[in-house]
């Protein structure tokens, strides 16, 4: 079977996703978004394999200082083991190695079972390597909507500080925290989730304190209104 590498075109989205969608749809769990590896078709490094006059892989990366990162490799299930991924990698790296480039890495599920081309392409397993990533709960922009509020993000540990009073956070917990935290669960098992809570009391009684304690154990911005 004969089949060309060539640079990635605007007009292959729709190939790319299809690729997206199949590799997803054989369990593929992927590290990078959707939303990532398109913005890096468009403004990184992405090769395409076409045969049989479509396209049947994908192979995506963006460099950063003198490391590059694979964000997508993808090859049809029917073209596979005909020489294809070795290729698109091989294409991939003389067309970044101008940038510097000392290292090409990717990052791959244990899950993934198909890893055979990375190591015929010079690839090395680094199996003493754990991958961990935390979701950054506000972006830039709310970030600046935030501000204008005069709001804020708080400490995440605000809520296992607070000291005594044990059997009012197992209620919030119960009753707040959980149904917000898990919408999904929560409707599972028929809990609207609350959309407002009162605390009062006398002054010094930990209402606010409460209240920073909720936002910071459900990531949320804290907004404090004063009365004017």
């Amino acid at each position: 079977m004969s089949f060309r590498i060539r640079e990635y075109h605007p007009g292959d989205t729709d190939a790319v996703l299809e690729l997206w969608d199949k590799a997803k749809a054989s369990g593929f769990e992927a590290v990078y978004g959707l939303a990532e590896v398109l913005a890096s078709c468009e403004k990184d490094h992405a090769v395409v394999a076409v045969a049989d006059n479509r396209i049947v892989g994908v192979a995506v990366a963006r460099a950063a200082h003198e490391q590059g990162w694979i964000v997508f490799f993808s090859t049809i299930e029917h073209y596979r083991r005909q020489g294809i991924g070795s290729s698109l990698l091989a294409a991939l790296e003389t067309r970044m190695a101008p940038l510097g480039l000392t290292k090409l890495s990717i990052l791959v599920p244990d899950s993934q079972e198909e890893t055979g081309v990375l190591g015929r392409a010079g690839f090395v397993d680094r199996n003493h390597l754990s991958y961990f990533e935390r979701e950054i709960p506000v972006s830039e922009k709310e970030r600046t909507i935030l501000a204008d509020l005069g709001g804020r993000l708080l400490p995440g540990d605000l809520w296992p500080a607070i000291a005594g009073m044990q059997e009012e956070k197992e209620m919030l917990e119960r009753r707040l925290v959980l149904p917000l935290s898990d919408a999904a669960l929560a409707e599972k098992y028929g809990v609207e989730p609350p959309r407002s809570i009162v605390l009062f009391g006398p002054p010094g009684t930990g209402k606010t304190t409460f209240a920073k304690a909720v936002a910071s154990r459900l990531h949320w911005p804290f907004v404090e209104v004063f009365p004017a």
